[in-house]
């Protein structure tokens, strides 16, 4: 009966115990399940902000990393604090002038009555909030860099039109030069002027081409998808006049941002492990039976045992956590007052770079009416086609300067805007 007993709480015991499982790495699979889910995900056609965001969430490998992080510090948290198991000592004797065996078995359990089991159950429970917006930083600085790449590549299909739609006027603007310079009506530089002008647009237009492929693989790299897929052209376009200032964040904002929440958890967690090495001072409580023969007797007895905290009391642990707790709150500082800097400055660039595009915007205006006020002369012979050429161009040229100042305030625009805690969340 008793070796029933003793197997079946063998089995129990060996039940419990976590197993290996082999989890081997098949690349040819893996590979073809990405380029599939790439296919699926990209197959509604043009994609929207808000599809960018949800493809990058999905697919985006160090996103993943971090959740892998915070999933694996979400069960060191379950099973934080749990106590130490019993141990159990047994002893056999033999007394070999009375030809007599005696035994004894002591199991023995430590009973942590400083609380320090509690304390590391808290420390890993930080630090699994700390995992936790850590990751939610990371989501919201990879959507924010989303934000900048998809704004980029409206502003380059913008220019890339732009420029197209030039470079057909300069060819024709050629062409007509050509025709006059024969006729003797236009002298040779004023066609060579064109001639130039031409392939300086043919230089620029496929420097811009150029920029804008490498644009669209930044985005396809970042957004995690597979090099086979055509990422699809954005379904939106730019703003039809100059954006509205956004508001920056307050201090009362920036208290909920997830670098700083994530930086106060870890804190947190330091606070709790100086606590706990302070308490590895005192000792813990050794509880423990004893049972045995001797002499053909029967023995029982209680052992209680504890360390005495003589010379070795922790110092060199606790000092460490002590140091440990002022970097860390060092770290909370340092990102306030960065995030409180942060907004400061992107607030001023923001006021800055609004004005610009507004007198960029009356400056594109005034001119293309002068251009379309050429036009008109032009085709009733009061102006030379190389004065037209010349306004085209300098309209054309404003305009460009328009576009890189509207990107510049975009960009600017999406750094507040993240920067408030809750705005990914809408």
């Amino acid at each position: 009966m008793k070796a029933r007993y003793t197997l079946w709480l063998a089995g129990l015991l060996l039940a419990s115990c976590v197993s290996y499982s082999p989890a081997p790495i098949n690349l040819q699979k893996d590979t073809a399940e990405w380029q599939a889910l790439s296919a699926q995900l990209c197959a509604q056609g043009a994609l929207s902000r808000a599809d960018v965001y949800r493809i990058g969430l999905q697919l985006n490998p160090e996103l993943n990393s971090a959740r892998l992080a915070y999933a694996g510090s979400t069960q060191v948290a379950k099973y934080a604090g749990l106590w130490d198991d019993p141990s159990v000592s047994v002893g056999i004797e033999r007394v070999l002038h009375e030809r007599t065996i005696n035994h004894s078995i002591a199991p023995s359990l430590s009973i942590p009555v400083t609380g320090s089991k509690y304390l590391a159950k808290k420390v890993a429970e930080q630090y699994k909030e700390a995992d936790f917006w850590k990751m939610r930083e990371k989501e919201r600085a990879y959507l924010q860099e989303l934000d900048s790449l998809y704004n980029g590549l409206l502003v380059g299909n913008a220019r890339l039109a732009l420029m197209r739609g030039r470079l057909a006027q300069a060819r024709s603007e050629k062409e007509q030069a050509e025709k006059l310079h024969s006729l003797g009506e236009i002298p040779f530089a004023d066609y060579q002027a064109v001639s130039s002008r031409l392939q300086e647009l043919v230089t620029a237009e496929q420097e811009q081409a150029n920029s804008q492929l490498e644009a669209k693989l930044k985005l396809l790299r970042a957004l995690g998808l597979h090099p086979s897929v055509e990422l699809p052209s954005p379904a939106e376009g730019l703003p039809a006049s100059v954006p509205a200032p956004v508001a920056a964040p307050g201090g009362a904002e920036l208290v909920n941002h997830p670098a700083l929440l994530a930086e106060n958890a870890a804190y947190g967690a330091s606070e709790l492990e100086l606590k706990s090495e302070i308490r590895k001072q005192y000792p813990d409580l050794e509880l423990g039976l004893s049972g045995g023969k001797d002499d053909g007797d029967t023995e029982l007895g209680i052992n209680l045992g504890l360390t005495l905290p003589l010379w070795n009391r922790n110092r060199s642990a606790i000092h460490k956590a002590n140091a440990d707790r002022a970097a860390a709150r060092n770290s909370v500082l340092t990102v306030w007052r960065g995030l409180l800097q942060d907004a400061a400055a992107l607030a001023g660039r923001q006021a800055l770079e609004y004005s610009h595009c507004l007198a960029e915007q009356g400056r594109v205006a005034e001119l293309q009416a002068a251009a379309e006020k050429q036009e008109r002369l032009f085709a009733i012979g009061e102006i030379a086609l190389p004065a037209l050429a010349g306004a085209r161009q300098e309209a054309y040229t404003r305009r460009l300067n328009y576009l890189d100042c509207l990107a510049s305030l975009l960009e600017i625009r999406s750094s507040l805007q993240a920067m408030h805690p809750n705005h990914f969340d809408k």
